[in-house]
């Protein structure tokens, strides 16, 4: 029986990461493409302005934090998978010399 408390698959941190930047990629998409009206009674206030600004960039700084380290990670399971082919066929190379 699998726990769903258990270890996660190497491939669902990736997933998810790919799946955020759709959903950024989406959003930028529509917005641009969208008249929106931030308030119903106008423009910000400046506490607001300062508000709506700082959460817009900690939340992108997330986002980004978390999508360059999944493809930093992705790059480093394909390098070390090179590396672990290179090292089997070096052993093979070196077994088959040791016979007569």
């Amino acid at each position: 029986m699998k726990s769903f408390f258990g270890p996660m698959p190497n491939d669902l941190l990736p997933l998810a990461a790919l799946m955020a930047s759709l959903a950024v990629a989406a959003t930028l998409a529509t917005v641009a493409g969208t008249s929106i009206h931030l308030t119903s009674s106008g423009a910000y206030s400046t506490k607001q302005h300062i508000i709506y600004i700082a959460t817009t960039t900690i939340l992108a700084t997330i986002f980004t934090a978390f999508i360059a380290s999944q493809v930093r990670e992705l790059l480093l399971r394909q390098i070390d998978g090179g590396l672990q082919g290179a090292s089997s066929i070096q052993i093979a190379q070196q077994t088959l010399a040791s016979y007569p």
